[in-house]
């Protein structure tokens, strides 16, 4: 594994940010650098494909770098037949000359003379810096940048790309049911943090092909999910939750359904439009009002057309109402605008972009990266932070981007992978 000096010097060869003027190897031959060479990702060698030409003699080969010299030896590649076609050995700092596997002496290109004193002290600074974000002090000169929009949707993609691993799992053990992992997905997601898991497992032992049975019924939908989380008692003295508990009872029966225990949801330090009965029976009317939920979210065009179909009614007794033999509230009970916009977030966008993948249909890809566009952007401790040293975020696709610079550039200082980084590293050189 590469260390992070190594890998600045692969940055400053691949790039050429070093002094090309009147070469010479460490041994005092002419060198003239034709083409640095592509970088290898893999095992061997660090660079594949170079040309060089040394005292008028022509050369086409590998290069390998190391910040010292003897490293070469400390690696064994003089053991190593692989490493037979290094042409040149470019190192920081020179101390040990070297062979090849064949015997061949491997000519030395140094570059301490050659790198501006600026670069490497950003560089170190940044690489020891115990700052939330290790370039914050250097970052608003750079913040306004071009090209930030494009690296925004490289970095959008991977959260993309991360965030579906997930669903992918669950794809790949149910074989491939799109509609099942959607619904539970979505069941998770009606949960939000406190009560994800309990949804979910409410999910999975409901099945879909039960609920869709009685789907134009939602009074069955919500006997069945209400039934399925234990939250209906013979103890509610309304007559509409009596009715729901003897509708479950019935279905229980018909179809060998084994309830949740109750104690597993949470109502603790809860705002009542929260209450899982109150997501339970949003859920069941989104269930209701939906021919299929993967197939319907899938035909979805616009952003709007999106909230619209998360924002059903609830059925008329939990329409003022946000738990059992309560008073009406003055307030409706819908699922609200920021409510939707987290299931767009976290359920429908990842899911389109996944099945647009997985079917080659970009459509549905860019579909999905222009709802989060339309999504106002998140407010969280790392969108708030960024955007102190003028990194902007103007909507959800680019809060996204901001969590995915954080967790994968940042934290792992990936600095020269991200072009904030590059740019603090090359402006006012020396």
């Amino acid at each position: 594994m590469k260390n992070q000096s190594e890998e600045l010097l692969h940055f400053i060869w691949q790039f050429l940010f070093f002094d090309r003027a009147t070469l010479y190897t460490a041994q005092g031959e002419t060198l003239e650098l034709l083409s640095q060479g592509m970088l290898n990702h893999d095992s061997g060698p660090d660079f594949f494909n170079a040309r060089i030409r040394i005292n008028q003699q022509e050369w086409a080969g590998n290069i390998e770098i190391h910040w010292n010299s003897s490293e070469w030896h400390q690696h064994k590649h003089h053991e190593d037949p692989a490493y037979n076609n290094v042409i040149l050995h470019v190192v920081f700092n020179h101390d040990r000359d070297a062979r090849k596997q064949n015997g061949n002496f491997v000519p030395v290109l140094e570059l301490k003379s050659r790198i501006q004193s600026t670069m490497l002290n950003r560089y170190h600074a940044i690489m020891k810096s115990r700052n939330y974000i290790p370039c914050e002090k250097l970052l608003p000169e750079v913040s306004k940048m071009d090209g930030k929009s494009l690296f925004f949707q490289k970095l959008l993609i991977e959260r993309l790309m991360m965030k579906t691993e997930s669903i992918r799992k669950v794809l790949q053990d149910n074989g491939w049911n799109w509609e099942d992992a959607f619904y539970r997905f979505m069941a998770r997601a009606f949960g939000f943090k406190v009560n994800a898991e309990p949804f979910f497992q409410l999910a999975s032992i409901t099945p879909l092909s039960i609920l869709s049975k009685h789907k134009s019924q939602i009074f069955q939908i919500e006997a069945l999910l209400l039934g399925q989380a234990g939250l209906l008692s013979d103890q509610y003295n309304d007559e509409y939750m009596q009715q729901l508990l003897k509708e479950y009872r019935f279905l229980q029966s018909k179809f060998s359904l084994i309830p949740m225990m109750p104690h597993m949801w949470k109502f603790g330090r809860m705002r009542p439009p929260n209450f899982p009965t109150v997501r339970i029976v949003q859920f069941a009317a989104l269930i209701h009002y939906s021919s299929a939920l993967f197939s319907h979210m899938i035909e979805i065009k616009k952003y709007d057309e999106a909230m619209n179909w998360l924002m059903q009614p609830v059925s008329e007794y939990w329409q003022y109402r946000y738990q059992p033999d309560g008073l009406p509230s003055r307030k409706r009970n819908q699922i609200g605008e920021l409510s939707a916009q987290s299931l767009i977030l976290n359920v429908t966008v990842p899911f389109m972009f996944l099945y647009g993948r997985e079917r080659n249909i970009e459509q549905l890809c860019d579909r999905a990266i222009d709802m989060l566009q339309q999504i106002p952007s998140e407010q969280n401790q790392i969108v708030k932070r960024f955007d102190l040293m003028g990194v902007k975020s103007n909507n959800a696709g680019d809060s996204q981007a901001l969590l995915t610079l954080k967790s994968n550039y940042c934290d792992k200082r990936k600095c020269l992978h991200c072009i904030f980084g590059n740019q603090i590293l090359v402006q006012n050189r020396e």
